[in-house]
């Protein structure tokens, strides 16, 4: 697995300002935690989605491709860093079937 942040220069309303993805073997998202200006967490991955928040089986871009856009900045993170967002994302949701 493969485990990466993005960060954006300049966004709008409604749009993540961070968003940390795991990869998997096959170049795809696994699951994805997109952080907002507001405050707010929106997590998926495979199994669930919440608001427009999405894996999907095309193939996540490369670091290098990613920081071709002047928009954005990669950068890899650890596995340790990813679950730590991953399972503070969980904590800042409301109660739903999806996180108990």
């Amino acid at each position: 697995m493969e485990y990466i942040r993005v960060l954006s220069k300049g966004v709008g309303l409604g749009y993540p300002v961070e968003i940390l993805i795991e990869v998997g073997p096959d170049g795809c998202a696994r699951r994805k935690l997109e952080r907002f200006a507001d405050g707010r967490v929106a997590l998926a991955s495979a199994r669930f989605t919440e608001g427009d928040t999405r894996v999907d089986d095309k193939p996540v871009p490369s670091l290098d491709e990613i920081d071709a856009d002047p928009e954005f900045v990669a950068q890899k993170m650890t596995r340790v860093e990813f679950e730590r967002a991953w399972n503070a994302g969980f904590l800042t949701q409301p109660a739903s079937p999806w996180h108990g």
